[in-house]
């Protein structure tokens, strides 16, 4: 079984299995048990094969990416921040109450362009810059490796050496994520 203890076996096969065949992974708190996600059956057995739970999802790292990627270059809205989701196989975009009007508007388009790939969820409060990176919840693949949070529902023993958001004056920020 994967345990918290084999994160670089997770991470070596999460490598070799590519951004086609996986969208990321993280830990089922209810079960314990490391989840992969994977885009099609022969990706499914190999994980099976570590010991690891693998769940099927529609869409590949690299489409999630790519998506990410979209909104990394046009979206430049301070109160907001975005990062890859395995749990919903979609990218979430968090605004907070500082989002409104045009630029709510605009966040609101941008998410419609990338279709079912991405969501968007709302904040009460003001939090930008590096608050809106440590609030990254604990399934958000925010970089190239998964989240470790204390969130209830999830705990990944994994760090993410870089998640997007926008400070409340506008400025673009990559904020290094590490929790203990």
């Amino acid at each position: 079984m994967a345990t918290l203890e084999s994160a670089d076996t997770l991470r070596a096969l999460e490598a070799r299995l590519g951004a086609d065949d996986t969208a990321g992974l993280y830990r089922d708190a209810a079960t314990d048990r490391m989840v992969v996600t994977v885009t099609d059956e022969a990706a499914a057995e190999t994980v099976r094969e570590t010991g690891a739970v693998a769940r099927l999802v529609e869409r590949s790292g690299a489409e999630l990416t790519a998506a990410k990627t979209t909104l990394d270059r046009t979206v430049h809205i301070a109160g907001t921040t975005w990062g890859i989701d395995p749990v919903a196989d979609q990218v979430l975009i968090t605004a907070d109450s500082t989002v409104k009007g045009a630029r709510l508007d605009a966040l609101k388009v941008a998410a419609a362009e990338l279709g079912e790939a991405a969501r968007i969820e709302y904040e009460t409060g003001r939090r930008g810059g590096r608050a809106a990176a440590r609030r990254c919840p604990a399934q958000l693949k925010c970089g190239p490796v998964a989240v470790r949070s204390s969130a209830a529902a999830f705990g990944n023993p994994l760090r993410t050496p870089a998640h997007h958001s926008q400070s409340p004056r506008g400025t673009r920020k990559s904020t290094e994520v590490r929790r203990a």
